[in-house]
């Protein structure tokens, strides 16, 4: 309401996550009317709606409920959970024991797996093949190589997990150290340490030439090829321009992960957005 109804004057709402009250309250799923109480709270209020990039189901609501113009924001760089600790050493202990099958020092070993698991939770996940009147030491040894195998398998499953790393700053950029850890996270063994480190100083490099963000000039060119295979082209033009382009799985990967650090490197146009809307503007 204006101040001289008694309101504080608010020319422009600014909602910062997901999940406002105002989608949720009571009244009409579709086209809001006068007795839908989101409709009677912002009335012709501007609702700028700062939305999380990965729920665009979601901000659907939002936009449709609660008026929101969205603002899309990037979400946490991921990274691989790995091991550490308690867990680096079990898995250090099980793959010693796993090389040393008839070795007299296995039952030492046993002992430690047994203790190192038990310490880090890993029989709750994991649990010993024992029946109620028995303990881990009654196991035979075929009984307890299985399981071990298990244990094995599923410490490869944890530090392979993907996770959230840190959080993520508001129309900043990511730094190179963030930008790696996304890129190893999402392609995994597909591309070296080496590999990605090229291809983050290649955007820089790029940036300083162009003035700007950069563009994937290798995906964008596999794009006019694919588009062109659909105006009159065949499959002997399609396989000649890739044989012209050189265009290997190694290529391939490096376009895809020029294109993913060009993305988060848009990063900078979320604060750039918001004031935009709040100035009358358009998103793009």
């Amino acid at each position: 309401l204006p101040e001289e109804k008694g309101g504080a004057g608010s020319q422009a709402v600014i909602h910062l996550g997901m999940h406002g009250t105002v989608e949720w309250l009571p009244g009409q799923p579709l086209g809001n009317d006068r007795q839908s109480w989101s409709d009677e709270m912002l009335g012709s209020m501007p609702n700028v709606y700062v939305y999380a990039a990965n729920n665009p189901s979601e901000s659907i609501l939002a936009k449709r409920r609660g008026y929101g113009t969205l603002v899309s924001y990037n979400v946490p760089p991921y990274g691989r959970a790995g091991l550490y600790l308690e867990l680096a050493n079990l898995k250090d202990l099980v793959n010693e024991y796993r090389s040393g099958e008839g070795s007299s020092g296995r039952s030492d070993l046993r002992e430690a797996i047994l203790g190192s698991c038990e310490r880090t939770g890993i029989t709750s996940d994991v649990e010993l093949p024992t029946k109620d009147d028995e303990d881990a030491a009654d196991l035979s040894d075929e009984e307890f190589d299985a399981w071990v195998a298990t244990v094995s398998n599923y410490l490869v499953e944890l530090e392979a997990r993907l996770f959230s790393s840190g959080l993520h700053t508001l129309g900043a950029a990511p730094t190179d150290e963030k930008l790696s850890s996304y890129l190893n996270a999402y392609f995994n063994d597909r591309m070296s340490g080496e590999e990605i480190e090229s291809v983050i100083d290649a955007w820089h490099q790029q940036k300083e030439t162009d003035g700007k963000q950069p563009t994937a000039p290798g995906f964008l060119s596999w794009l006019q090829n694919f588009a062109a295979s659909f105006m009159g082209g065949n499959e002997e033009s399609s396989l000649g321009a890739v044989v012209a382009h050189d265009a290997t799985e190694k290529d391939l990967l490096k376009d895809e992960a020029m294109q993913i650090v060009d993305l988060l490197g848009k990063n900078v146009e979320e604060i750039d957005s918001v004031i935009n809307v709040l100035d009358g503007g358009y998103i793009k």
